[in-house]
C-alpha cells in the first residue's frame, strides 16, 4: 500500500516541492485510522454515512465508555490490513471534558501500532516478528 505522507496536522508532507509517499503499510494503515478517528460523522459532503458518530456517542455530559470502546474498537478491527486488536482504553476526563483514546493493534505484516492521543501522531513499531500482545 502507497500513500501520501500526511503532517501530524493532516496535511500532504511536501519536502523539497515534492510529495512524500508512505509505503510501509503499517504506517500507512496508522495514517488511516488517525484520519478516520478525526473524520464525524456527516462531515464529508460526498457520503454522509461515513464518520465516527461523536455527536451521538461521544459528546455530552457523561458519554458511555462502553459503547465508545466498542464504535472505536469495530473502527480499529474493519481496517483493512489489522490482524488484531490488543488493547484498548478510552478515558473520560471530566473535568477538562476530554475524552483519551489509546489501543495496541497488530497489522497484517506483524507491525504493531500504538496509539495514545488523537492529536499526536501514530508510534509504529515496525519489527515484523512480534507476536501477539508483544509490544
Amino acid at each position: 500500500m502507497t500513500t501520501f505522507l500526511q503532517t501530524t496536522d493532516g496535511d500532504l508532507s511536501v519536502t523539497g516541492g515534492k510529495f512524500s509517499l508512505v509505503t510501509d503499510p503499517a504506517t500507512a494503515g496508522a495514517q488511516k485510522l488517525r484520519n478516520q478517528f478525526k473524520l464525524f460523522l456527516g462531515e464529508w459532503f460526498l457520503d454522509t454515512r461515513v464518520g465516527v458518530p461523536y455527536f451521538a456517542a461521544a459528546l455530552g455530559v457523561k458519554p458511555n465508555i462502553a459503547i465508545l470502546e466498542q464504535l472505536f474498537g469495530n473502527i480499529i478491527r474493519k481496517t483493512k490490513g489489522v490482524k488484531a486488536l490488543n488493547s484498548i482504553t478510552i478515558t473520560f476526563d471530566r473535568a477538562k471534558r476530554a475524552l483519551s483514546v489509546a489501543f495496541q493493534a497488530v497489522w497484517d505484516t506483524g507491525a504493531v501500532i500504538t496509539f495514545t492521543d488523537l492529536d499526536k501522531p501514530f508510534v509504529v513499531n515496525v519489527a515484523t516478528n512480534q507476536g501477539l500482545g508483544s509490544s
